[in-house]
């Protein structure tokens, strides 16, 4: 088994249920099996080696609230786009030099599903092209959390994975002025 690490923001438990059901309706109704490997989270960012959670403790959520603004396809892998993007930046100056490249190219958004080769992908963009992006609320909570992550093939990792989370951090809300 080959070995890597994900960083995530793990979103509140009332986003991560919706984000729930679509994965397995996109599961259930395209056989897409990458739909349901990992938990609803954000993949920020490969690792090549473990990093202390007290790298991000300075990390403040700002008041401006999360929201899922749309569903998008990056480099073979489905997402819901999230916004304010000055989280995604505070995170990637922390990483800067331990990222490195694995499974997928995560982006600022919630993985959904890989772009399997056995699964028709105009199926699957149609099915969430049709998805309500407006049943996402907004949010201000998130988690980091370190996740060890073991598989099997890197071409099809979602046929032969394991992972566990090394750490979670709950990320504060920036004090106001």
């Amino acid at each position: 088994m080959e070995k890597t690490y994900l960083l995530t923001a793990s979103v509140p438990q009332h986003i991560s249920l919706a984000v729930d059901k679509l994965r397995n309706t996109i599961f259930n109704t395209t056989g897409t099996i990458s739909a349901l490997v990992f938990e609803a989270a954000v993949p920020l960012a490969f690792l090549s080696q473990t990093v202390s959670k007290t790298l991000f403790s300075s990390i403040a959520l700002q008041k401006e609230p999360f929201k899922i603004t749309r569903f998008f396809e990056h480099h073979d892998s489905y997402y819901l786009d999230m916004v304010p993007p000055t989280f995604f930046q505070q995170i990637d100056a922390k990483i800067r030099g331990y990222k490195a490249p694995s499974l997928f190219d995560p982006v600022s958004g919630v993985f959904l599903a890989a772009a399997e080769p056995s699964v028709n992908k105009s199926a699957v963009i149609s099915l969430l092209d049709e998805y309500q992006i407006t049943k996402f609320p907004q949010w201000e909570n998130l988690s980091l959390k370190l996740l060890c992550v073991e598989y099997r093939d890197k071409n099809q990792w979602w046929e032969e994975i394991d992972w566990f989370v090394l750490w979670e951090l709950k990320l504060k809300q920036s004090k106001s002025l």
